[in-house]
């Protein structure tokens, strides 16, 4: 089986399932069909590496998601 060819939706629906709402990277790894929990990590950090631009339009859907509470 080959690769699957990932692009930075999935790493940051995994930052946000972390940041906003505390899943453990398992769980993550579970419910986004990441093979284990370390390609979870790598996907977050990848998120936190890719710069201002991502970052702050994350946490501008991370603000949204906080005023919906």
């Amino acid at each position: 089986m080959g690769r699957r060819v990932d692009d930075v939706s999935r790493a940051a629906a995994a930052w946000l399932a972390r940041r906003r709402f505390g899943y453990r990277a398992r769980e993550i790894a579970d419910m986004l069909g990441y093979r284990s929990h370390g390609g979870v990590v790598a996907g977050i950090r990848r998120v936190e590496r890719s710069g201002p631009t991502v970052l702050a339009r994350l946490r501008q859907i991370e603000r949204r998601l906080t005023a919906n509470d």
